[in-house]
């Protein structure tokens, strides 16, 4: 994360590199948004820009770190410095998951977010009623281009609010045209603010500032994820949508006070048991049954007590039912799905959390990217895990087979046996 002390409000990538696909991304893009030192006037049209590229030392064929500067007449150093990653994408490439991951663990995530193994969009950003947001991104994110990813935009303290980020971002864009970015028709960004750098209390003002900073300069949500796109095409979908009417993302937490109090024991317990039945621990003798006869407990002495705690959120809006479903805690599943009570029928609705999933989504989405992690990692995958399967068949048949449940939805009127949903969807392609 950027420390840098002209920027002490705004986001950035881990400074050891960044992972980008072949769009034009500004991950977690920083921006600062300090009060400074009016100055007397700034004449924009005096900013000098200097852009220099240089490959990456370890994938040359698919990154070049892009430096770009504005500078004043009379200031020694730029005023505002921008750095991005080019990305070249190919047209046979089903490692791209992996080649992210080697990029950075926050270029792996970004691209477990919005994009599957062969660089194409998940389907569900684009399908899904929930999930695809304002539906001002598609297919068209799906072509082989080059793309930019912006990691870092600051400005010095005293040149801030003036225009000077707005003027380096658009110059910036506008020199995608010359021929050593290529075609370049998509930017992205991560607007979030540094967790280290702010206080909490002022955490989601700052994030707002950033938002509508990508905002002005044309940037619209991805879905609902965290990211953000730019398209370089006036007609493009996202061009046209006011910035008022872009969708919101999921709820986000806060980052969490040191002194906070930790996961509620319910939740806990469903981790431990979890965590239990996972390399290196599932080959300690007793360990998984003693970690799951404490999770069966702690459910059902609240069971027994009616106890809230059944239906709590944790710090990232997960109730227990979310938990278990997404660690693959059949046993925990089974035993909080035995209420029929309306407060569980209601968690399995709810998307009030940092992924905005319900629990059936959230079993989805671990599944398909611990088969893409496999794939991307190990070269190999042997079908989704039972257990995973069970949980979310075990859900469809509480919520009575509607339609439309899960990211990607079954037809219509489908209504399984578990043995026969299994066979379906054991090495279904999602």
């Amino acid at each position: 994360m950027s420390t840098d002390p002209y920027c002490p409000l705004t986001s950035t990538t881990s400074s050891t590199g960044f992972n980008l696909w072949p769009l034009f991304w500004i991950q977690y893009s920083t921006v600062c948004f300090l009060s400074s030192t009016v100055m007397a006037s700034l004449d924009l049209s005096k900013l000098k820009y200097e852009i220099s590229m240089e490959e990456d030392l370890e994938n040359p064929d698919r990154f070049k770190d892009v430096a770009f500067t504005a500078s004043y007449p009379g200031h020694a150093e730029p005023v505002a410095q921008l750095n991005a990653i080019l990305i070249k994408r190919f047209e046979e490439d089903d490692h791209f998951i992996q080649v992210m991951d080697e990029k950075s663990d926050e270029m792996q995530k970004f691209a477990i977010a919005v994009f599957d193994k062969f660089g194409q969009v998940k389907p569900w950003l684009i399908h899904n009623d929930y999930h695809r947001g304002s539906g001002a991104w598609g297919e068209e994110l799906n072509i082989r281009s080059p793309l930019l990813y912006v990691v870092e935009l600051k400005v010095v303290p005293e040149f801030q609010r003036k225009g000077v980020g707005s003027r380096a971002l658009q110059r910036l864009i506008e020199s995608t045209k010359n021929k050593d970015f290529g075609h370049v028709p998509y930017l992205m960004c991560w607007p979030t603010p540094t967790a280290h750098s702010i206080a909490n209390s002022e955490w989601s003002n700052a994030k707002s500032d950033i938002i509508q900073f990508y905002r002005k300069n044309g940037f619209r949500r991805i879905g609902r994820t965290t990211f953000f796109g730019y398209a370089t095409s006036e007609t493009h979908p996202s061009r046209l949508l006011a910035a008022s009417d872009d969708c919101n993302g999921h709820w986000t937490p806060p980052p969490a006070d040191e002194d906070q109090p930790g996961m509620p024991p319910i939740h806990a317990a469903i981790a431990a048991a979890a965590m239990a039945g996972m390399p290196p621990y599932n080959t300690m003798i007793g360990l998984a049954d003693k970690a799951n006869s404490d999770m069966l407990s702690s459910i059902r002495n609240a069971q027994a007590t009616k106890s809230d705690a059944l239906h709590a959120q944790d710090e990232s809006g997960m109730t227990p039912l979310h938990v278990a479903a997404s660690t693959g805690s059949l046993r925990g599943v089974q035993e909080l799905l035995v209420a029929d009570d309306p407060a569980t029928f209601a968690d399995l609705k709810r998307r009030d959390n940092e992924d905005g999933v319900t629990p059936l989504e959230a079993s989805e989405k671990e599944r398909i990217s611990s088969r893409e992690l496999s794939e991307a990692l190990l070269g190999r995958w042997k079908g989704y895990e039972d257990n995973r399967l069970k949980i979310e068949w075990e859900i469809r048949e509480k919520l009575g087979w509607e339609d439309g449940l899960g990211l990607v939805p079954l037809p219509a009127g489908t209504r399984l046996t578990w043995d026969a949903y299994l066979k379906r969807r054991k090495f279904a392609d999602e």
